[in-house]
């Protein structure tokens, strides 16, 4: 069994929110619903609403699935979430 300190998984779920709500922004400036995110990129919609809430992380296919609807980089996106998390502005 593998014993996470709560710093850790405190951190984790830091990056599951700012992941979300970095999805969030992203999906609202291309002007999609959850609904057309999750049938263009194969996710479903349930999925794709607990990801965006920060309750479960994103798979890194299921990252690279919507970064590719999205329009933006496996690497930009993670790094805007990491960064948000770290208090650091791009």
């Amino acid at each position: 069994m593998v014993h996470m300190d709560t710093t850790e998984s405190d951190r984790g779920d830091a990056v599951d929110r700012a992941a979300g709500r970095e999805l969030r922004g992203l999906r609202a400036k291309r002007g999609l619903s959850r609904e057309e995110l999750a049938a263009q990129s194969g996710i479903s919609f349930k999925t794709l609403q607990r990801i965006e809430a920060g309750e479960r992380s994103a798979t890194m296919r299921e990252v690279d699935s919507l970064c590719r609807v999205l329009g933006v980089t496996p690497r930009a996106f993670i790094s805007a979430a990491l960064a948000e998390v770290e208090g650091v502005s791009e």
